[in-house]
């Protein structure tokens, strides 16, 4: 019984620590695995902003063929909304018509006009999706003549199923460590106890020997 009361604490601090140490990693690849997402939807959000980077002409010349240009971004996956508007910030083309003569407004826009150059804000949904919108510049020619804003969206499901893979990989990976380490402790004492019943043989046939030699 003392043996056991010295041996299980430290076996049970070890498997502690490494709960502890795969917890801590599990929640670094899950913020990692989430910024990663967050990175994704900015991308593909630059590239719808550079397809209406060259668009600065037909603000003026052609809106319709801009308003067309639009349009056919909307199958694209995540792009929840995409607005073109005036240097002003007047909304003159949009996927959604109804949006078309309203102001961009909000901290977001405030920002990106004030900087004059390429924005992204990101952030949570209230229902865990994760959202990104980006405001870029129209230019035609040296002359800022607009600004695009795409919102993308991509679906809480679709945001949990890496975290859940990844979860499940950590959880996998913490199971075989604890295994590990049980089977390891099991047979460094049954190799102490090997030992010391060893030990304990030798001892009594030496006692033995004297006690015969007396």
């Amino acid at each position: 019984m003392k043996k056991q009361a010295v041996t299980c604490p430290s076996v049970a601090g070890l498997c502690a620590m490494t709960i502890l140490f795969v917890l801590a990693a599990t929640a670094f690849l899950l913020y990692y695995q989430d910024q990663a997402l967050v990175s994704g939807l900015q991308q593909r959000g630059e590239g719808f902003a550079q397809q209406l980077a060259a668009t600065g002409a037909l603000m003026q010349e052609d809106p319709a063929t801009l308003q067309q240009v639009l349009d056919r971004l909307v199958p694209a996956p995540h792009l929840a909304s995409a607005e073109v508007a005036d240097a002003t910030g007047r909304i003159i083309a949009a996927t959604d018509r109804g949006a078309i003569g309203r102001p961009f407004d909000g901290p977001e826009w405030n920002g990106a006009k004030a900087s004059q150059s390429p924005s992204v804000f990101s952030a949570s949904g209230e229902q865990g999706e994760l959202m990104a919108t980006l405001f870029s510049p129209i230019s035609d020619g040296p002359h800022l003549v607009g600004w695009s804003r795409m919102t993308l969206v991509m679906p809480f499901k679709e945001r949990l199923e890496p975290a859940i893979r990844t979860a499940g990989a950590m959880l996998v990976l913490l199971v075989m460590l604890l295994v590990s380490i049980v089977r390891h402790h099991a047979r460094m004492k049954a190799a102490v106890d090997d030992i010391q019943e060893q030990v304990r043989t030798i001892v009594q046939q030496v006692t033995g020997v004297k006690d015969e030699a007396a």
